[in-house]
């Protein structure tokens, strides 16, 4: 496993639930992103597979720490779990994946905020505060 990246295991997932619960005082912001079928077109594992590693590459130059784990946004897909990551470099490199949308969070005064934002509008739809 390379510098920053790590997997998500049963302490993991416990860890990344602390996180999406604002528990964790280190963590104040957090995203999930995926380069994996673009613009919700459905591409082959491989083609996927190619579009994520140079995702990861862009989030090792930009010294970000990410777990990868699974979701699904239509497909089952492999995002990356980002912590102390801003909106706005999580909206940039949707754009760069030419992704729909992204999913960031931020800890505020009263929990957590988590919305799904559209990568070339901007547009909001909040999910859970």
């Amino acid at each position: 496993m390379n510098e920053g990246e790590s997997k998500l295991n049963e302490g993991g997932y416990a860890r990344l639930m602390t996180i999406i619960s604002g528990l964790a005082p280190k963590v104040q912001t957090f995203g999930f992103v995926t380069w994996e079928n673009p613009q919700a077109k459905e591409l082959s594992n491989t083609e996927n597979s190619a579009l994520n590693d140079g995702l990861k590459r862009h989030l090792k130059s930009g010294h970000h720490s990410y777990r990868q784990i699974i979701g699904k946004y239509g497909a089952l897909e492999n995002p990356f779990f980002i912590n102390n990551i801003s909106k706005k470099d999580l909206l940039d490199i949707g754009k760069n994946g030419n992704q729909e949308t992204i999913i960031c969070g931020e800890v505020v005064k009263d929990g957590v905020e988590i919305s799904m934002v559209k990568c070339f509008t901007g547009e909001v739809e909040e999910m859970k505060k």
